[in-house]
């Protein structure tokens, strides 16, 4: 939205801390982020997110206009999005934590 120039709030809250939960409750997402708030619209998912925004705000445009780049980007996207079953089990998304008990590779 910044790169587009849209105009937005935004509203930084701190993960993994005591406040997290009560802080995320108000956005009604289930305490995932990033979370969008359009009005009384609520998206959470950074690639809903992406799509929202592209379609509303852009007429589209937020994806590149020729075809095989969009696919591509699209492509590499939904990779990102739904792959890497293996670094996402050795590693869950709060990177900060640290597990004594969790047995290491290598």
């Amino acid at each position: 939205m910044k790169k587009f120039g849209i105009e937005f709030n935004e509203k930084w809250i701190s993960l993994f801390v005591d406040s997290t939960k009560n802080n995320l409750a108000p956005l009604n997402s289930d305490h995932k982020v990033p979370v969008l708030k359009d009005a009384e619209l609520v998206i959470w998912d950074s690639l809903a997110i992406i799509e929202h925004v592209s379609e509303k705000y852009l007429n589209g445009q937020g994806w590149p206009a020729e075809p095989a780049a969009r696919a591509l980007a699209r492509s590499v996207s939904a990779e990102m999005h739904s792959s890497f079953a293996n670094l996402r089990a050795a590693m869950p998304m709060n990177c900060r934590k640290f597990f004594p008990n969790y047995p290491l590779p290598g």
